[in-house]
Order: C-alpha cells, then structure tokens, then sequence
C-alpha cells in the first residue's frame, strides 16, 4: 500500500488541495504505468524507471507552476513565503502517493526485479491509492454512507476504466 498517512492539514482548501493533487498524481503514474507495460517486452528496467521519473518529476513542477500562475492571476500578486511553502508541501507531498510503484520500478533497475512485477504491483496499488485517497477526502464529509460508497466507487470505477483503456489500446 502506498504511504498517505501524512499529517492531514486542518485548513479544508489546503486538505482539498493536497487530495487533488495526490489524484492527479496518481492518474499521471497509472497512465504512463500502463502505457510502459504495453511495450514492457522492448524496454530495458533503466529505461521504464527513468520515463516514470521524468513523467513524475514533470507533472510536479507543472502543478506547482499552475499553482503560482493561478495564485498570481487571482490574487495579482506574487505569493508570500509561507503561501509558496504551502505550494510546495501540496505539489511534492503528492509523492507520497505513489511511493510503492516508485519502489518497485527502483528494484527493477537496482535488484533486478522482474519488471512485468513492477508494472502489475504498480497498477494494482495505484488503483487502491485512488480509492484510500477518496476515502480520505470523504472521511470528513456529511454526505450520507450511500453517497461516500457511490463517489469511492466512481472513483475507482474511472482508475480501473484507464486500465481497461489501456488494454484496448494495445490489446
């Protein structure tokens, strides 16, 4: 299971935030985990692991960019220090969510674990980080059980569609 038990922020546009950006994170992680995978026979571990670095490294920095871009549009104005820090504790601390498959594409380069393992292992985790965020994000709400269960659901149901997509794409 991958690491999302942070300190949660009390501030709900902070909590928000941070939940967002663990999502779009994982999403990034399970489309390229699975775009890899497809072509997991013609790749070297080095070679997955660094498209996986790349792809994360750059998603980072384009939601703390869009984070200062957006604050500076709506706020005319550049943010202080501790507006910036809290971007950079929302954008980074979104690795969190995706430590596992971080782990897994490492062994694949440093140990030598099989890589198909890594890719599997790393879907499968993705999808279960999406549903342990929606959980997180729900567990303060007072919407009904019903309506928790249907939004986790639907969640889900969308990680598990990018899979199948994915499927169909290269099957």
């Amino acid at each position: 299971m991958t690491s999302l038990r942070a300190p949660e922020p009390e501030d709900r546009a902070e909590r928000a935030a941070v939940l967002k950006e663990r999502i779009y994170l994982i999403f990034t992680t399970l489309a390229v985990t699975l775009s890899l995978a497809s072509h997991g026979d013609h790749l070297a571990a080095t070679e997955a692991a660094a498209t996986l670095a790349i792809t994360v490294a750059g998603t980072l920095l384009a939601i703390f960019v869009a984070d200062i871009v957006s604050h500076t549009s709506a706020h005319e104005a550049l943010p202080t220090r501790a507006e910036l820090r809290l971007m950079m504790r929302t954008s980074f601390g979104a690795l969190r969510a995706i430590t596992v498959p971080i782990i897994f594409f490492a062994g694949s380069v440093l140990v030598g674990w099989d890589l198909d393992v890594a890719f599997r292992v790393s879907t499968i985790t993705l999808i279960v980080a999406l549903a342990v965020v929606a959980r997180s994000a729900l567990r303060r709400t007072t919407l009904s059980p019903g309506r928790r269960l249907l939004v986790l659901l639907a969640e889900s149901a969308v990680g598990i569609a990018v899979v199948l997509l994915e499927v169909l794409a290269h099957g």
